[in-house]
């Protein structure tokens, strides 16, 4: 486990109930804010917010973008894992026509590597609709914290989603339809693409 990755999951354990930004500040004015505020303190820690990464950050700044979702990495069993490149247009278009197969009871999970620019997000979550036949069946949510932009001595994070078993029997078997979307505190959609699967027989 990387150092960043450690200090995200104490964030989520430790941080994020215990401190919640107000209005949104630059990384230079929470690098100024008051040192007394102990929560806000090991808030600022856990970001790795401190007086050297203000203005040290990395991505175009013609890009208005906070949050960039880089690349998806399925893992389905012990097979090599669906790399998904969704910097690229192509793949966009591509996860509309077609489909991953995933063998009934079979375990999986998903890492998201993403960058942060231009301003600290808040309170990011991935949310995962689920529908079939146009019938939405279910929607999962799952925190991923708070990131200050990346450097270029981190210029990127990588988020490692909650192992989960495929459902099983001739009921589930089938095509889906899934909507990703990556959403922050304010309710701003930072991301948003679709994607088909399916169960299959094992």
């Amino acid at each position: 486990m990387s150092q960043q990755q450690h200090l995200e999951e104490e964030e989520e354990e430790e941080f994020v109930d215990t401190y919640v930004p107000g209005e949104k500040k630059s990384v230079a004015e929470y690098v100024n804010l008051d040192a007394e505020d102990e929560s806000l303190r090991k808030w600022k820690e856990a970001l790795g917010i401190t007086s050297n990464v203000a203005g040290q950050t990395v991505g175009d700044p013609n890009d208005k973008r906070r949050v960039v979702i880089m690349e998806n990495r399925t893992y389905l069993g012990d097979d090599e894992p669906i790399v998904k490149n969704l910097e690229d247009p192509k793949t966009i278009e591509d996860l509309k026509t077609g489909t991953i197969k995933i063998k009934e009871k079979i375990k999986y999970y998903s890492e998201i590597k993403f960058r942060v620019q231009h301003e600290i997000v808040t309170g990011l979550v991935y949310q995962q609709t689920i529908s079939r036949m146009g019938v939405p069946i279910e929607t999962r949510k799952q925190v991923m914290g708070s990131y200050p932009p990346n450097t270029p001595e981190n210029p990127f994070y990588v988020k490692k989603f909650e192992l989960q078993e495929a459902p099983s029997g001739f009921l589930v078997r089938g095509k889906y339809l899934g909507q990703s979307k990556y959403i922050d505190d304010d309710g701003v959609v930072h991301a948003e693409y679709p994607f088909n699967f399916e169960i299959t027989k094992k």
